[in-house]
């Protein structure tokens, strides 16, 4: 039906496989064998496949207007109960964080049906979808999680609502000039000066156990393995001999570790199609609702880009709870599977689609 395929599964399971070999034939001898396990690599490939699988699944099941739009709707009702999460006693956040797996993506979802809804008590529902796992965020001292809403926000209302766009913003910042010099004496919101105490005090801004310390170890080993890597998994035990922590905490550099940079061009390359999927079922669709879906997938996906540079939130690190972040963050791969589901349905009934 015209998916990413090639590149999604068939040349990233051949990289990875590729990697791995050449991780374990000439790997560094100074790196302790018990930290390089075939089984972890396999565990890493197997991650990425389940995700390229779901996405496949939804893209070629999700086969009719009416299942997208359920599907859709599902999440959005599954992510209504984030709404109150800020709010619920400490004690009975176990009964409901369940609800964050579905917030995000329902958050950009809110967002791009918000400027075509006319009822103003499904407006206040949709904005309380946009703003719960920013407020969640917030009171969790977890960053991506208001980092993501921001991103994904901004791409949605520049793309649908451009005119807005700047009048939106400059009002914003003034008027959170205002009461922070009137409330607080400081143009610095408290939740960024404990979020910089806690990451000083982690070690996570400067030292050797810093971001930025921490990408620049992940570039030296990668350069010593430039072109496969040192294979799927194998960032930790390389960034325990090289570095302070098991992890680069960036995406990117992980990728370039472990399968070097004919992995990171085949995922540059699933990127920028994905990215030209959403926008082109975005610019042509005839149903307005595959356009709403298309705008909502092109500010979830520039969101979980950006939170690339902070950790591994679209290809979970096996090493680094795997399982539980993508039990976290697997719905982006079920909205793209419905973006190609509905560029096919397009192309299908109009020909105005072209992948």
């Amino acid at each position: 039906n015209g998916a990413p395929r090639v590149v999604v599964v068939d040349s990233m399971l051949f990289v990875a496989v590729l990697s791995l070999v050449v991780g374990f034939t000439w790997f560094d001898p100074t790196i302790p064998l018990t930290h390089m396990k075939v089984s972890v690599s396999l565990g890493q490939i197997v991650i990425w496949l389940w995700a390229c699988g779901l996405f496949l699944v939804v893209a070629n099941t999700a086969d009719d207007p009416v299942t997208i739009r359920r599907i859709c709707r599902v999440i959005l009702w599954l992510a209504a109960p984030s709404i109150l999460l800020p709010f619920v006693p400490v004690r009975a956040l176990p009964f409901l964080d369940w609800t964050m797996v579905f917030a995000l993506t329902a958050a950009s979802l809110a967002a791009a049906q918000f400027f075509d809804t006319k009822s103003m008590l499904r407006r206040s529902g949709l904005a309380l979808l946009v703003i719960a796992p920013l407020a969640f965020g917030l009171a969790t001292d977890k960053a991506f999680f208001y980092v993501y809403v921001v991103v994904s926000t901004l791409v949605i209302v520049a793309l649908r609502a451009r005119a807005a766009l700047v009048p939106l913003v400059m009002l914003s910042l003034a008027l959170y000039l205002f009461v922070s010099a009137a409330v607080t004496d400081s143009v610095v919101p408290s939740f960024v000066t404990s979020l910089i105490r806690t990451e000083t005090a982690q070690q996570s801004l400067g030292g050797r156990g810093g971001r930025g310390q921490l990408i620049m170890d992940g570039l030296g080993i990668w350069s010593r393995y430039p072109i496969a890597g040192v294979g799927p998994g194998n960032n930790y035990p390389y960034m325990l001999r090289y570095s302070s922590l098991g992890t680069s905490h960036n995406q990117y550099v992980n990728l370039l570790m472990e399968l070097g940079l004919i992995g990171f061009a085949c995922f540059a390359v699933f990127a920028v199609r994905a990215a030209l999927f959403g926008w082109r079922l975005w610019r042509r669709a005839c149903d307005p609702f595959h356009r709403q879906l298309a705008l909502a997938w092109l500010g979830s996906f520039a969101a979980m880009l950006v939170g690339g540079f902070f950790g591994d939130f679209m290809l979970p690190s096996v090493r680094n709870g795997g399982i539980e972040l993508f039990g976290l963050y697997y719905v982006q791969w079920i909205v793209l599977g419905l973006i190609v589901a509905a560029t096919s349905l397009e192309r299908r009934s109009s020909g105005v689609v072209r992948a």
